[in-house]
């Protein structure tokens, strides 16, 4: 849209098909965008005019200056991007850094002062060991998305385009993705998400931060442990033997009421996602389609959902 502004004003029209929200405020944020540019160059200005001054001798408070940097970044956040895969295995990654970081407390908790100085060298040891851990998985991670993007036609275009966008950071560095990762984040948002999109909920559950989840596609052949528990009124349609199995129980192989299905449609993905926390809420985004194929129920939690 920024690049083409003739397609922006056909898309700011409301009441259309192409119609999006984004181009209407679009003029806003570029002209918002030429203001940030001419603070930051007037700002470097009298900070090299700073630099002059104290050469002379002369006292200068750069107060007034760190205020107005200040403002302008609260304006106009980097963005920062992890290029890796959002999947089971970062979630992984960062359970056993979270439970790591649970055992250390609980086990400093437990230490008395008499032994201030073990309880000391077993969390240094331990936070080795959970540095290593997660350095081996990021290692990992960022050879795996090398290899993905070595096979897309064009991988320089995908890398110049955050890379040599003086706006936009990618981070790479583990020890700072995962503090990022833990300790920074407090929202995730996911549409259409695809293959990351049980991931998305798992870590959100895990780091105890709200989130809103749109589903989409289910690739039950890449997913083939996705199962759910369910009762015979709930799923009134037989599936294969592959797909549905009966459990008493005791847990031995007879027909019941108790149930477990295996994930292979839209609607069995909505049911295995909501299971996985009670206070999941449902509901639908205000949008539809004319072949009413278009996937709109978003599940979501809120931040007040994780208060005991």
């Amino acid at each position: 849209l920024k690049e083409n502004p003739k397609l922006c004003q056909e898309r700011s029209v409301q009441g259309l098909d192409t119609f999006q929200p984004l181009a209407t405020i679009m003029p806003q944020l570029l002209v918002r965008q030429q203001e940030w540019k001419m603070k930051r160059r007037r700002l470097m200005e009298e900070q090299q005019q700073t630099v002059d001054m104290r050469s002379d001798g002369s006292s200068y408070s750069n107060c007034a200056d760190k205020k107005e940097e200040e403002d302008i970044n609260l304006s106009f956040r980097t963005a920062k991007h992890l290029r890796v895969h959002f999947d089971d295995n970062m979630v992984s990654a960062l359970r056993i850094e979270t439970e790591n970081k649970m055992n250390l407390k609980a086990e400093n908790n437990n230490h008395t002062k008499k032994n201030e100085n073990e309880s000391t060298l077993n969390h240094n040891d331990a936070f080795s060991s959970s540095s290593s851990s997660w350095e081996s998985y990021w290692s990992k991670a960022l050879s795996r998305t090398d290899g993905a993007t070595s096979e897309i036609t064009n991988p320089s275009k995908v890398s110049s385009s955050i890379n040599n966008n003086s706006n936009e950071v990618l981070l790479q560095d583990a020890s700072i993705v995962r503090s990022i990762l833990l300790h920074d984040v407090n929202l995730i948002v996911g549409f259409h998400p695809d293959q990351a999109t049980e991931a998305c909920i798992d870590l959100a559950l895990l780091l105890r931060i709200p989130f809103a989840i749109v589903p989409c596609c289910v690739f039950p052949s890449e997913f083939p442990n996705r199962f759910y528990d369910c009762n015979e009124e709930e799923d009134e349609k037989k599936g294969d033997d592959d797909d549905v199995s009966s459990f008493s129980s005791s847990g031995k192989e007879e027909k019941t009421v108790k149930r477990r299905k295996k994930v292979k449609s839209y609607n069995d993905f909505i049911i295995y996602l909501k299971r996985k926390h009670e206070k999941i809420k449902m509901d639908y985004l205000d949008f539809f389609h004319e072949t009413d194929t278009a996937r709109r129920i978003v599940l979501y939690m809120l931040p007040e959902d994780f208060k005991e």
